[in-house]
């Protein structure tokens, strides 16, 4: 990719519903490229952005040294991407969890729909030695982790969702899951200032930082990335891979010495997430968004507007809230009538969750 690139991320998490805490491993496959063999520019932050991520899971979270992988410039080649991710596909099981985080250029190859991570090796205008997209998804298919979370931060790094599904399952905590987070939609990101962290990875690192969380879900991450980065030139995106074993799970980020959260479904989180909500009780408002940030990836945008309305209700804002009511009403009016293309649907879809998003963002909880 041209310019300034950063990284994208699929995610694969876990979380156990019997105990206090995951029983599988978390395993840690980090690649970063900032000088290229070829002709290919030069990034500034990729690898000390990778380094710092590294450290903070080993550091903070239940991820072990013994546990995590490295490509690094020279050593992340596209041949030696395919045999570490082998040797990890051999070592994994289905009740492990697997982190992958890119950081490099990326690049849009529009006459073949396709976008690409661009490894050590990489030559200019060769997309042949190009890391495609579609490989990617299908090691990630093939890995037996009951949770996969996938960081990419590079241009492009959007392109990793295209033709992905919806989630299957309400219950996010029992199933497996594929996710990807990344650092812009399909345009080019920054790689910024150089000796400083990308926008991205920046947003990243405080959030894994942030002394006031205990864990995250993958998905309440993504999303609070994706609020402390987004700005007039990129956007990071957090959803859901299209992949047979996304079955609705969330990967759980827990920190070292912390006990993980047990409940039994979603539903249970989001009735305690209500639970109060009359009386604005100030306790509830962190878990009420972390609920309505879950659901919009889920796409339960009439349960987003139920939640939303006692704090929009008597404001201007209150018209927006209807009419977004009423965009989502006529694209369920489409679905169950068939009158629509699943190609539109899904474009429709995406373009409610990004209203809902905005519109999210804009309220003062």
């Amino acid at each position: 990719m041209e310019g300034e690139v950063k990284k994208d991320v699929i995610s694969i998490d876990q979380d156990d519903k019997k105990t206090t805490a995951p029983n599988g491993k978390n395993y840690l496959f980090i690649i970063a490229v900032d000088d290229y063999q070829g002709d290919i520019p030069t990034l500034n932050n990729a690898v000390s952005d990778a380094k710092s991520v590294k450290n903070i899971l080993l550091e903070n979270y239940n991820f072990l040294p013994e546990n995590c992988y490295t490509l690094f410039n020279s050593e992340a080649t596209k041949r030696a991407f395919a045999k570490q991710f082998k040797s990890l596909n051999e070592q994994i099981s289905d009740e492990d969890n697997l982190v992958i985080y890119f950081s490099g250029h990326g690049v849009l190859e529009e006459s073949l729909d396709q976008g690409f991570w661009l490894l050590y090796d990489a030559e200019k205008g060769d997309e042949f030695s190009y890391l495609s997209n579609d490989i990617i998804n299908r090691l990630v298919q093939q890995c037996d982790a009951r949770h996969i979370y996938c960081m990419i931060d590079s241009c492009f790094s959007g392109t990793i969702f295209r033709d992905i599904n919806d989630l299957e399952s309400s219950q996010v905590y029992h199933y497996s899951s594929r996710y990807a987070l990344t650092s812009g939609m399909e345009t080019t990101v920054l790689d910024g200032i150089p000796g400083k962290n990308s926008p991205f990875a920046e947003a990243l690192i405080q959030s894994l930082k942030d002394p006031s969380k205990d864990y995250y879900w993958g998905v309440e991450l993504g999303l609070q990335v994706r609020s402390k980065a987004a700005n007039d030139q990129q956007t990071p995106r957090i959803d859901s891979l299209k992949n047979q074993k996304h079955l609705g799970g969330d990967m759980l980020f827990l920190k070292k010495g912390k006990i993980a959260p047990q409940p039994s479904n979603t539903d249970s989180l989001y009735s305690s997430t209500t639970k109060g909500l009359d009386n604005n009780s100030l306790n509830n408002k962190e878990d009420l968004i972390k609920g309505i940030k879950t659901l919009l990836v889920q796409n339960e945008f009439k349960k987003i507007a139920d939640l939303l309305e006692p704090f929009v209700e008597n404001t201007n804002k209150s018209d927006t809230l209807f009419l977004l009511r009423a965009q989502h009403a006529d694209y369920e009016n489409s679905e169950i009538s068939g009158t629509s293309s699943q190609e539109r649907l899904e474009l429709r879809r995406n373009q409610l969750r990004a209203r809902f998003s905005s519109f999210i963002d804009s309220i003062d909880f």
